[in-house]
């Protein structure tokens, strides 16, 4: 039997793609490629513990196929199942729509949560998992602390429900919470095609200036926004939440991702995401001293990915003042006074600011 890769496995919708769906070769197949993802005898031990799930949900697809003589059965993505095994505690189930792979970690995507899962290896070496954790409540102590107005933020940082080593001490996994109807920023990306609405991009830009705001305020620099760690409710689906905040745009913009990068301003630089690692400052690049700097430039790289063209070199149908600035290489001074000139900017062209609503189906 050939061998197959992490890609090919994950990216198989049926069983018949994995196995030769022969009733007397089947359980000799699937111990086969499960031995290829052996964490014992490979290095990416999560990306093997991941594929070796999803060929067990092939090879029971393949059994009940097989016993009901049903070839095109196939892989319901909803009912993926991860299962995990905290130490001294019950196995954990968890139930996705998505499975990401995000390179520093593995994301999987429900209805109400987001699982990140950390090789612990790496985790030892360079202490993203710890920072990731250490960061964001260190952020939500310091807002709660010193802003009364702080609650208008929480729904754009993580909240997080559970964090825990697994019993074989081969992976950090945290979940958080995620509230309903809020999508991944990729996913949006790809509903539209490639290219979202300039007058939706700048309500999303904004947002993302609000949250580095509270970012600065708090002494940090995320060092992580890109649109895989981004995640967006469309509006009216959470008004009930965005009310309780008291926003006036229904729009929630999450920061979930990425802050296992997150630094105090002036410290070292723990790393990037692949991300962004193209629009890096050089004066980051030559001292490694974290900067507020590479938050207003990623902001910028994301509203020029979400208008369909990540150089820049042809927004079309986007105005030339608010091109010029999605693709200025230089910032203003802090976070506060780019998001002040961005919202006057866009003042100056388009008027007051409305709210528009996003027709969405995910």
């Amino acid at each position: 039997m050939r061998e197959f890769g992490y890609q090919e496995i994950m990216s198989a919708t049926r069983p018949e793609q994995i196995f030769s769906m022969s009733p007397s070769n089947l359980q000799t197949e699937y111990e086969e490629l499960c031995s290829q993802f052996r964490p014992d005898v490979k290095f990416h031990e999560i990306q093997n513990f991941v594929a070796t799930q999803q060929l067990t949900r092939l090879y029971n697809l393949a059994k009940r196929a097989i016993a009901n003589d049903e070839g095109e059965l196939e892989l319901d993505e909803g009912n993926s199942t991860i299962t995990l095994y905290p130490k001294d505690e019950p196995p954990i189930s968890f139930n996705y729509d998505q499975f990401i792979d995000q390179g520093i970690c593995k994301t999987a995507i429900s209805d109400s949560q987001v699982l990140m899962m950390v090789d612990a290896r790496l985790e030892d070496q360079k202490g993203f998992y710890s920072n990731y954790l250490e960061k964001v409540q260190a952020l939500k102590l310091q807002l709660k602390g010193e802003m009364p107005d702080w609650r208008t933020f929480r729904h754009s940082i993580p909240k997080v429900v559970k964090s825990f080593r697994t019993q074989d001490d081969s992976m950090c996994v945290l979940i958080l919470q995620k509230p309903y109807k809020i999508y991944p920023l990729r996913q949006v990306l790809e509903y539209f095609g490639g290219r979202v609405e300039v007058k939706h991009v700048i309500s999303i830009v904004k947002r993302l200036y609000y949250t580095a705001c509270f970012i600065e305020i708090a002494g940090m620099s995320h060092n992580g926004i890109c649109i895989d760690n981004i995640y967006f409710a469309p509006g009216r689906e959470v008004e009930d939440i965005t009310k309780e905040c008291g926003i006036e745009d229904l729009r929630i913009v999450g920061l979930y991702g990425g802050w296992f990068f997150t630094t105090r301003t002036g410290e070292m630089v723990k790393g990037f995401p692949r991300g962004i690692r193209d629009i890096i400052p050089p004066n980051v690049m030559r001292t490694h001293i974290s900067s507020y700097e590479v938050d207003m430039l990623s902001i910028k790289k994301v509203a020029r990915e979400l208008l369909g063209d990540i150089t820049g070199q042809n927004l079309f149908g986007v105005h030339s003042k608010l091109c010029e600035w999605f693709n200025r290489t230089t910032c203003e001074g802090s976070a506060l006074t780019e998001y002040e000139r961005f919202e006057k900017l866009c003042e100056e062209i388009y008027g007051e600011p409305k709210f528009y609503g996003m027709n969405i189906s995910l």
